[in-house]
């Protein structure tokens, strides 16, 4: 696992991603051949900031990101999941897991928030050790998405988060996924 804080460090993209309302769009997208398509709008702009950009932590083996807006909201709570291409597992039998993921905390109520801390276990039950981070407004988390996750429910608050699984294999019938 790989915590950086203050990973967005341009004041100007900060500020679009707080007052663009398109940026909370729910539901998953994917965005393939990053390193060959220029980015269309804002939410693929903060993805080639957060790795394509510096190349920091990936390289071109990525075929692409499914990404999505998540809510940890005051008094819900989340079922831990793990990240996998399920309609693989439906035509061949096999999962397929992505390279790596993150989570972006972007929205400045994750500083104010009580409790919703990001959880992670070491393997796919939620019955091994785990650990805990704390949201923070402008932080990037990166970890195993294959393993067990979750977000606990805030005791005070509510927040935002983009989070952010990266393949090298595309998504199985990614069109599927979308529906």
């Amino acid at each position: 696992m790989i915590v950086v804080d203050n990973y967005i460090e341009e004041p100007r993209l900060l500020s679009k991603i707080i007052q663009d309302p398109n940026f909370n769009t729910e539901g998953p997208h994917w965005w393939g051949q990053w390193w060959v398509e220029p980015f269309s709008n804002l939410r693929q702009e903060v993805l080639t900031h957060l790795f394509a950009k510096s190349k920091r932590f990936v390289d071109t083996d990525i075929s692409g990101f499914k990404h999505w807006i998540g809510k940890c909201e005051e008094g819900v709570s989340i079922a831990p999941t793990f990240d996998k291409d399920e309609e693989c597992f439906k035509e061949i039998g096999e999962y397929s897991y992505p390279t790596m993921g993150a989570v972006y905390f972007y929205d400045p109520q994750a500083d104010k928030i009580e409790g919703g801390h990001l959880q992670m276990w070491e393997d796919q039950t939620t019955t091994t050790p785990y650990e805990l981070i704390k949201p923070k407004y402008n932080r990037l988390v990166i970890f195993d998405m294959s393993k067990s996750y979750t977000f606990q429910t805030p005791t005070k608050g509510s927040y935002n988060y983009l989070g952010i699984s990266l393949w090298k294999n595309p998504v199985w019938r990614f069109e599927t996924f979308l529906k």
